[in-house]
């Protein structure tokens, strides 16, 4: 029995069990099922959403699958997710990931609008699209 067979059939023992999912979704992606992948993210945003390590992983395939505002979603519900939570670390490393799309936005807009990083608009914008 391969590892997704195994996950599939722990959570069929036991669905409640949610590292199951995460790392479902892990394997899955693996072998480059993403679409399956999403769905395992899915299903820990909606029925286990504190399981606090999906936000990360599941924005950065959001990310891959040029789907940035859903992924700038994730991230905030995950950012307040693992605040009221106080995981420390993985609230990090969101903000770690927050922090790298909001230097590529603005490196973007900079670049292709003929936008000046010391025009207010820009900073506004981007902030906007961001919680602090």
């Amino acid at each position: 029995m391969n590892k997704i067979e195994f996950l599939k059939n722990t959570i069929a023992d036991d669905p409640r069990n949610a590292f199951a999912y995460f790392a479902l979704a892990r394997e899955y992606l693996k072998v480059n099922d993403r679409g399956k992948a999403r769905e395992c993210y899915e299903t820990l945003v909606q029925h286990f959403p504190d399981y606090g390590g999906t936000y990360y992983h599941y924005a950065l395939l959001l990310l891959q699958e040029d789907e940035p505002q859903a992924a700038t979603d994730i991230i905030n519900q995950g950012i307040d997710v693992l605040r009221k939570a106080n995981d420390t670390h993985l609230l990090s490393e969101l903000r770690a990931l927050r922090n790298q799309m909001m230097e590529e936005w603005l490196y973007l807009a900079i670049k292709y609008t003929n936008c000046r990083a010391d025009q207010p608009d820009i900073f506004k914008f981007i902030s906007h699209q961001f919680k602090p």
